[in-house]
């Protein structure tokens, strides 16, 4: 086994003219090494630097507290943990969210509730259990799109699925069989702008497989997404497929602000226009 040499360790750091030591917190040192190095390191007037373990690189980065003398490390928050930042979103969100619903789904719901009764019947609205902020459950909810199947719940859509009725896809491409859920947006627990909520199952699947897929949870899902605008969106055909709408949603978390939002809005608006090839 190694042995630790404070007086051999201190004339290399003289001798390499070495300026920064860092320390790995999950590292296999003792605690009593781990000490004698910080003291060696004071002495020498070296600048100190700390390497968290890859779990907390999850939330970023570490703030340093005092409670009276003693230091803690605290995650960092996010830009929507703070309450002036949460209060502006949440405004846009009623407001952008009264104006769609009295402007156009007043005449919008109408027209595409007859176009799906006149094709399959009941029911209109298809209310689907999604996870949300902090891993709660709600029911969101979407112009029907599919015909009545007990796979509905269960099984996501992929290119080509039977299940979707021929007006469906036409919904589908164009994404306007999402917007009943500015009624969610208005209820509270969606946003105009987050990551998209998944179906329970997929949730938990990729709970368990992505270590930091439950980093998107910290914000509101949202009707349109930063990963979404990317062009990642549609079959998820492998692990790779999640991980890059994973990675989008957790930049969002991190870097979040009004302007990125309305960034994302109006690339929402050109691909809704243009009509998004990877909708199925």
């Amino acid at each position: 086994m190694y042995q630790f040499d404070l007086s051999r360790l201190k004339y290399y750091i003289v001798d390499e003219k070495i300026q920064i030591i860092f320390f790995l917190l999950n590292g296999k040192l003792s605690n009593k090494v781990h000490d004698e190095l910080i003291i060696l390191a004071q002495k020498l007037h070296l600048e100190i630097r700390f390497i968290p373990s890859t779990v907390y690189d999850s939330f970023y980065s570490l703030n340093l507290k005092y409670y009276d003398a003693f230091p803690i490390l605290l995650f960092k928050k996010f830009p929507l943990d703070d309450f002036w930042n949460q209060f502006i979103k949440r405004l846009f969100d009623i407001l952008f969210s009264l104006f769609v619903i009295i402007f156009i789904l007043s005449w919008l719901y109408p027209l595409i509730a007859i176009a799906i009764l006149l094709e399959s019947g009941k029911p209109v609205i298809y209310a689907q259990k999604r996870v949300g902020l902090g891993g709660n459950i709600f029911y969101c909810y979407k112009f029907r799109t599919m015909k009545n199947s007990k796979d509905n719940d269960i099984k996501a859509t992929v290119k080509g699925d039977s299940r979707v009725t021929k007006l469906g896809r036409i919904l589908r491409k164009s994404s306007l069989d999402e917007m009943p859920q500015f009624f969610n947006v208005l209820k509270g627990n969606m946003s105009v702008v987050g990551p998209r909520p998944h179906m329970v199952l997929q949730d938990n699947y990729y709970n368990d497989l992505l270590i930091k897929y439950s980093l998107r949870q910290y914000v509101k899902p949202g009707i349109t997404g930063l990963a979404q605008v990317k062009g990642f969106r549609g079959e998820i055909n492998s692990r790779e497929d999640m991980q890059k709408r994973i990675i989008a949603d957790i930049y969002y978390v991190r870097k979040w602000s009004f302007l990125l939002d309305m960034v994302i809005i109006l690339g929402t608006v050109f691909k809704t226009v243009g009509g998004d090839k990877k909708a199925i």
